[in-house]
């Protein structure tokens, strides 16, 4: 839908790092650029996955997805000027809710290393 996207979408699948959680504060036109670029992609693809037999943890896939592609977004107005990098502020946060580490972080590498579906 983006070609324009493709190499820096490359870049950003090949880091190991983003902005994750889907939250941002941008000026009203910037918002409503990435809104229309962003429900555009996930419209889309809504068209093409069938979600029925899927689990709960599966059918978040959009909530995934956009997350990954805001660093995309986010990125490809920095490299073509749009956005300048020192005007990007990362401010810390607090997850209040208790995470069982050695269960969260044993799924991953089972994910990772033996190719098993990711499920929480």
């Amino acid at each position: 839908m983006y070609p324009e996207y493709i190499e820096t979408y490359d870049k950003v699948l090949r880091q190991t790092s983003g902005h994750m959680f889907n939250m941002m504060i941008m000026d009203r036109e910037l918002l409503d650029e990435y809104c229309t670029w962003l429900f555009n992609i996930l419209a889309e693809l809504e068209k093409k996955i069938d979600v029925r037999h899927m689990s709960h943890f599966q059918g978040r896939y959009c909530g995934r997805v956009s997350e990954i592609i805001f660093n995309v977004w986010l990125d490809y107005q920095i490299e073509t000027g749009r956005i300048d990098r020192s005007e990007v502020k990362i401010l810390p946060y607090v997850y209040m809710e208790k995470i069982d580490w050695v269960k969260k972080i044993s799924k991953f590498l089972r994910a990772k290393l033996f190719h098993e579906k990711y499920e929480v």
